[in-house]
């Protein structure tokens, strides 16, 4: 398994973080599969998405929709947290993704990128767990 730290801006906010884990992939022991990705936090979550402004701001303004910031969520009585909304939106697009690697190589279409998506309220350092 290979560790990767990255620093995340919160709010919504999102990191490309394709190139990082490619760059890592050489370290793993098997250079064909399945690579497993997964984030430390339960406020944020990755995905694969085909990163550019409109698409990046369509599914941050659905996920707004789903679970807007001014719900008044249980997770704010029970913890006294005010980040409820983090929470219901990092479950929505997960804390993993699988992606295929050949010859430690991701095998993705050219335009389609793995992304962290950030959702608590401050910027953070985050892991993000590497398996194949």
């Amino acid at each position: 398994m290979v560790t990767i730290e990255c620093e995340s801006p919160g709010l919504g906010g999102t990191v490309d973080v394709t190139d990082r884990i490619s760059a890592e992939l050489h370290r793993l022991p098997r250079a064909t599969g399945i690579a497993t990705v997964l984030v430390d936090g339960s406020t944020c979550g990755l995905c694969i998405m085909r990163f550019e402004p409109g698409t990046e701001r369509d599914l941050g303004e659905a996920l707004n929709r789903i679970s807007p910031a001014e719900h008044e969520y249980h997770h704010r009585r029970t913890t006294g947290d005010g980040n409820g909304e983090a929470h219901v939106k990092s479950v929505l697009v997960s804390q993993s993704v699988a992606v295929p690697v050949i010859a430690h190589s991701i095998a993705l279409a050219k335009l389609h990128r793995i992304v962290l998506w950030d959702f608590d309220h401050s910027p953070s350092q985050r892991k993000l767990y590497i398996d194949l």
